[in-house]
């Protein structure tokens, strides 16, 4: 539709992170440290979304209920998905920050690709691991849905006060959210 093309969107995305990785990787040799990334994107169009993802930052739809669209590349989801882990052990166990790979400082980064329909007043949030390591999803859901959060101030708002939140919590991790409400139709 009008020239747009999802292998071509992927194929330029596999592009951006690779030569990141690249230079996040150089940055790092030249400087003797090691670093690394996670990124989380994003694209509407055409009533529809994609999403691509690298490590544990993650993408939520909120519509009548909090949907995690994405799934983390850390050891604990792979051992998880292997049945070797609950969901419940994962979120409290020693390693749940272990990444699998990571823009900057894995030899190898293939992003993961989500895509899927976008409905009328649906909401998108986009987040590092450090917004979501304290606070609950109810608590996100609660802040961040449609019904509460029904305009661009009140979204700001709300993200604010999840991220004050997350800091009295005494998250340690970087705290990175981004928030994006579709339109009503008509």
């Amino acid at each position: 539709k009008n020239g747009f093309n999802p292998d071509e969107l992927k194929l330029s995305w596999d592009n951006i992170v690779l030569e990141q990785n690249q230079v996040l990787a150089s940055h790092a040799a030249r400087s003797g440290t090691r670093m690394g990334t996670t990124i989380v994107a994003l694209l509407i169009i055409n009533q529809q979304y994609f999403i691509m993802n690298v490590g544990d930052s993650r993408a939520y739809l909120l519509n009548h209920q909090l949907n995690l669209l994405t799934k983390d590349q850390t050891y604990v989801q792979y051992e998880v998905d292997l049945g070797h882990l609950t969901w419940e052990q994962a979120q409290n166990h020693p390693q749940r920050n272990v990444l699998l790979q990571c823009v900057g400082a894995s030899d190898v980064v293939t992003p993961d690709y989500y895509w899927g329909q976008v409905e009328p007043e649906n909401t998108f949030v986009m987040c590092s691991d450090g917004f979501r390591h304290v606070i609950s999803p109810d608590e996100i859901y609660g802040a961040l849905n449609p019904a509460a959060a029904r305009d661009e101030r009140t979204m700001k708002n709300n993200a604010v006060m999840l991220t004050e939140l997350n800091k009295q919590r005494m998250e340690v991790d970087n705290i990175s959210v981004v928030v994006i409400r579709t339109c009503q139709e008509g």
